[in-house]
């Protein structure tokens, strides 16, 4: 199950998802949960070059393209109330997603992936981006 909705389940005053490839949006979240009281959780997704099978040069790139695929959604849920942030935020007001296939070409960790497995990843990553957005306007 998804840590983060493990961790919602438990009435987290402050919950939020980041990435050094927006290092803004990270930033302002470590500022805000500091100013919160009780427990508070930031999972960090950082891309890891020899296990996912890139150039370390390319580390930025991956975390972005991580983001721009909807891969990875930036969010926090601060009191129960959900809200897309950074670069999510953006790409949901604009409707611009870039496709998974941009993300995963660049990974030897996906090079044995067929098509078909790709199209069932990208499905995933469509209905959870979905989810995501519903929320958001709920």
């Amino acid at each position: 199950k998804d840590m983060m909705k493990i961790m919602e389940g438990h009435d987290i005053p402050y919950l939020a998802t980041c990435s050094p490839a927006f290092p803004t949006d990270l930033y302002e979240k470590f500022v805000k949960a500091k100013r919160i009281k009780g427990t508070r959780y930031v999972q960090i997704a950082t891309p890891c070059p020899p296990g996912w099978v890139f150039r370390p040069s390319e580390t930025v790139k991956i975390g972005r393209l991580a983001v721009e695929t909807g891969a990875v959604v930036l969010y926090e849920i601060e009191n129960g109330k959900f809200r897309l942030t950074g670069r999510s935020r953006t790409i949901a007001e604009k409707g611009t997603r870039a496709p998974l296939i941009n993300y995963v070409e660049k990974q030897g960790r996906f090079r044995k992936m067929s098509m078909e497995q790709l199209g069932q990843l990208q499905r995933w990553v469509d209905a959870k981006w979905n989810e995501y957005l519903k929320r958001a306007e709920g």
